[in-house]
Parts: C-alpha cells; structure tokens; sequence
C-alpha cells in the first residue's frame, strides 16, 4: 500500500477543484485529494483501483498503467510527481483522506414466474330484475325473474314465489299491489277490483270522504274509504284493527268490532 503523502501539492491537481479527487499517476488503486499545499496521496483498499470519482473493483476499471507497468498497475512508488521533487523527512502522517465510495453492483433479483395479483372487487353486483305477475309460481326458479302473484282476498297481500312456494307479503302504508307494475301502489294507481265494493249498512263512502270504518268479520282487516271509493286494507301481522282507536295494534289488545276474530 502506498504511504500517506500529506501537506504536498501534486501535478495531477493542477487545474482540479479543492475538494475533489483525481487519480495518481503513480497507481492504479491510488487517488489524491486535492486542497492546494494540503493534497493528501492515498490509496484504494486492495483489489479496488480508483476510477476518476470512486473506487471500484479493477476489473471495471480501465487503468493505462496497467499495459504500463506489466499489467499489475502499481507505480514504482517512488512519489516523485511533487512540485520540488523532494520529499520531507519522515513525519507524522496525518488522517487519511475520506475514502470516495465503493460502487457495488446491484442484488440481482429473479422476476416472478406468477402473474401479478388483481384486486378482487368484494362490492356484490347489484341487478335490477323487474317483476312478473303471474297466477300461479312456477315449480323451477329463474335467475332472472321475480315471480308475484296477487291475492284474491286482499288489495294490499300479494305472494312472491321462492323454489315453487308462495311466500305471502303485504303492503304498507295503505298501499294497494298493483299487477300491472308488480309493485305497491297508490291505491288510484293499483286499480284492485277487491277496492270498489257496495258499502255496507254501517259505512258508506261518501264523494270528497277519507274514513276508516272496521271490517264486519275479520279484525285484521278494515276499510279506507277515499274519494267515495270503499278500499279493503289488512293490518300487519299480529296486529287487529281497534275501531275506538282506529288504528291497528297488537291483537290481543285490539277491539274488535262485533266479536270479529
């Protein structure tokens, strides 16, 4: 290894910046640190030639010194390139240079063989399929229709039918099930030929009159008459129609009109 050779000027910093490294024309694997009188000569660890910036690994270093001097790339060592051609008594060598640093070639990384994982959308799909009003359900269900059937008794029931059964459901808030739509209506709209009845002794629609009146036999059920129109209505289940409150609650509290079950 080369000795430290420090508070000398050197040829090779003629011109350089202070501050920067340039390559000795003594070695492949020493460099100088060029600051005016303060030029330090200092050398690459072994088996790194320096470069022009940074010591890296002879075999990716170009050295003319190499053919030179018999292709080991190291100079006589001699130091004879300072500015007086002589050298100063043994001293007391001061820190080395900062070392440039050492270029390593990059790790080596093996593609994937798999190809690249797509995120996999957990949102369900949402399909708007429009129902259709039949008279009866089908033994088989079809994954793109909504079968419904309407109720005979009722203008607020219908059914809708799940692997050949008819699931009964009900209308809410005095809706009527319309059957050309499949869906509850306004009762104007639904049209229920249930929805037009001849009143009763005990309750007559009257033309401009919205009124509750309870139904004779049944006490889940009651009449909303709108319009002059006598339409039929159903409580939810387990529920009954009060006729003093004149709302549904629940059965076993509701008064039913003349003992209707």
């Amino acid at each position: 290894m080369l000795c430290l050779a420090a508070g000398e000027t050197f040829d090779e910093c003629e011109g350089a910046e202070p501050g920067t490294y340039v390559a000795s024309s003594q070695s492949c694997s020493a460099f100088i640190y060029c600051d005016g009188e303060d030029s330090i000569l200092d050398e690459c660890e072994e088996g790194l030639y320096f470069d022009g910036e940074e010591c890296d690994d002879k075999d990716n270093v170009e050295c003319p010194l190499d053919n030179a001097n018999g292709g080991d790339g190291d100079g006589d060592g001699d130091g004879e390139e300072g500015g007086d051609g002589e050298e100063d008594p043994e001293e007391t060598p001061e820190a080395p240079a900062p070392q440039p640093s050492v270029t390593k070639p990059p790790p080596v990384t093996t593609a994937a063989t798999s190809a690249p994982t797509t995120p996999i959308d957990s949102t369900p799909e949402i399909i708007d399929v429009p129902p259709i009003v039949r008279d009866t359900c089908p033994p088989n269900d079809d994954p793109n229709q909504i079968v419904l059937i309407g109720n005979s008794n009722s203008c607020s029931d219908y059914y809708v039918c799940y692997h050949g059964n008819a699931i009964a459901m009900h209308c809410m808030d005095h809706l009527h099930f319309n059957a050309a739509s499949g869906k509850c209506d306004f009762p104007e709209n639904a049209n229920c030929k249930l929805a037009v009845q001849t009143p009763t002794e005990f309750n007559k629609c009257l033309p401009h009159m919205s009124e509750f009146f309870p139904h004779p036999t049944k006490c889940n059920y009651f009449y909303y008459c709108i319009k002059g129109y006598q339409t039929l209505q159903q409580c939810p289940f387990y529920y009954g129609w009060d006729f003093e409150k004149r709302t549904c609650i629940r059965m076993s509290q509701a008064k039913c009109y003349n003992g209707s079950s």
